[in-house]
């Protein structure tokens, strides 16, 4: 008698493990998907960046905004 309410148990159980261990196989590849996708944006965001960063780097300022808000402002008084 032992055996018998043992087997369903032990099915039970076996079911379990296997609902587990593909549930974590699916969370393990998706997060390995989503980190290589991370890090193709990051590869391209960052030569972007740079490129930015050298471009105001290296030109001067314009000043042309500056200029008309004073001139602006030394025409009204």
């Amino acid at each position: 008698m032992l055996e018998r309410t043992n087997s369903p148990d032990l099915f039970l159980l076996l079911v379990a493990g296997y609902l587990v261990r593909t549930h974590l196989l699916f969370v393990f590849r998706a997060s390995s998907e989503l980190q290589t996708e991370l890090e193709k944006i990051k590869s391209l965001m960052i030569p972007s960046y740079m490129i930015e960063l050298r471009k105001l780097l290296l030109e001067p300022p314009e000043l042309h905004s500056f200029c008309l808000v004073t001139e602006s402002l030394s025409s009204c008084s």
